[in-house]
């Protein structure tokens, strides 16, 4: 047999199984009609889902003039940490956001700070899981005692790595709005409006405290070694003060000489102190400028409000569906079943 004519026959048989189905149309209105009552009944039963967003805004301030500081300082041999300034931004930042270590460090955060209830454990309530357990281990009841209560640390790891995997690829979603600019939104959908809200904020302030130390080390490690060596130049300035004046007092004969020679030592060792303090603060002055021109601006521009809405669809929209669903695959199957029955050639 020829393609052409497989063709015309394949044609033949679609014309007679849709016109077949043209008569059937209270038996798909019924397979219709079941799938209906199955989606309505589906989304009835299934959670409710509530997604929390939050907006913001992170400037980074690169301009020329951090550059001057940094090449003033570095006449002093400070380092002003200038190589690190394009990390965490953009699209680097959404991807700390996904980072297993900000998700766990969040789920292991206080949902309340008056109760001593973590995110993990409330994570169980929501979804009414009341047992844990992998193969080969101990099961762990979560009836009586909270998921962060269990000694099992393998059990532990392991389920939370599983939740932070499905909250990467289901419920967690982070964008750029804009790619001109580092507006950025994070919304996070879960079955509780209380839970998406304080899951969603705490996440976002274990991002910022983060992002801010990792911006900022360079510049507060040398405002703390300069401001300690500051306080131990003071430190000897004041008792060579104290030791002069000490010295003075016990030189009663002003006749003899000898005794003047350590007032004098003591004296040229606190004008080099003091030179040195003087210029230990211009440095700490500077480092402490930097810090403050490297801390980068992160603005929290929209959060999320109680009552958050609930985006589960509608048994209305899930009847209609499933009905349309239901009339498709009913018909499908009638045609299918009239075309393979009909005779090889037509």
């Amino acid at each position: 047999m020829s393609e052409e004519l497989i063709f015309i026959t394949f044609i033949k048989k679609l014309i007679k199984a849709y016109s077949y189905i043209k008569t059937k149309k209270l038996l798909i209105f019924g397979g219709g009609l079941i799938f209906a009552i199955t989606g309505a009944t589906f989304v009835y039963f299934s959670s409710p889902k509530y997604t929390a967003k939050v907006t913001f805004f992170s400037d980074n301030d690169k301009g020329g003039k951090l550059g001057g500081y940094a090449s003033i300082a570095s006449q002093f041999g400070i380092d002003l940490g200038m190589g690190n300034e394009g990390a965490f931004t953009g699209d680097n930042l959404i991807a700390l956001f996904k980072s297993r270590v900000i998700i766990e460090k969040t789920l292991y955060s206080k949902i309340d700070s008056e109760k001593n209830i973590k995110f993990v454990d409330q994570y169980f309530i929501n979804h009414k899981i009341k047992e844990i357990g992998i193969r080969g281990h101990k099961s762990y009841d979560l009836t009586n005692t909270y998921f962060s209560n269990v000694d099992d640390q393998r059990l532990k790891d392991s389920l939370v790595g599983i939740i932070c995997e499905q909250y990467v690829k289901e419920n967690l979603s982070i964008e750029k709005i804009d790619r001109k600019v580092d507006i950025i939104y994070v919304a996070l959908t879960e079955n509780n409006d209380v839970f998406a809200k304080k899951f969603t904020e705490t996440m976002v302030a274990n991002v910022i405290d983060y992002y801010m130390n990792y911006k900022t080390s360079k510049s507060r490690n040398n405002v703390e070694i300069l401001r300690h060596q500051a306080d131990s130049v003071r430190e000897r300035l004041y008792g060579g003060i104290t030791n002069i004046a000490e010295m003075n007092d016990l030189n009663v004969n002003p006749i003899k000489q000898t005794p003047k020679t350590g007032i004098q030592k003591k004296q040229t060792e606190m004008q080099v102190n003091a030179a040195l303090y003087t210029e230990l603060l211009k440095n700490l002055e500077i480092s402490e400028l930097t810090l403050k021109k490297e801390t980068p601006l992160i603005q929290i521009i929209d959060r999320p409000i109680l009552p958050l809405k609930n985006q589960k669809m509608g048994r209305a929209i899930g009847a209609i569906i499933g009905m349309i669903i239901g009339c498709i695959l009913t018909a499908i199957f009638l045609g299918t079943r009239y075309a393979i029955k009909l005779p090889k050639e037509i």
